[in-house]
């Protein structure tokens, strides 16, 4: 019990410090990376324009199909 205690106290005793460059892992970075870049672009329309704040009455029929139409720029 006593030996758990100091492990425990050792554990947090510890300073924080940067990871070198030859422990960093260069895949999980370039996989960091990607995941960034895909959040940052899945986001970014909501970063521009306030049409995702604006509720749209609700179509129904040949209105849906119009509407849609028309939203997709044709």
């Amino acid at each position: 019990m006593i030996n758990n205690q100091k492990e425990k106290q050792g554990m947090y005793d510890r300073k924080l410090s940067s990871v070198s460059k030859q422990e960093r892992i260069l895949t999980i970075d370039i996989i960091r990376g990607f995941a960034l870049l895909g959040i940052f672009l899945v986001n970014m329309p909501a970063f521009h324009s306030p049409a995702f704040m604006i509720q749209h009455p609700v179509y129904t029929g040949m209105d849906y199909w119009f509407d849609l139409f028309f939203h997709l720029g044709f």
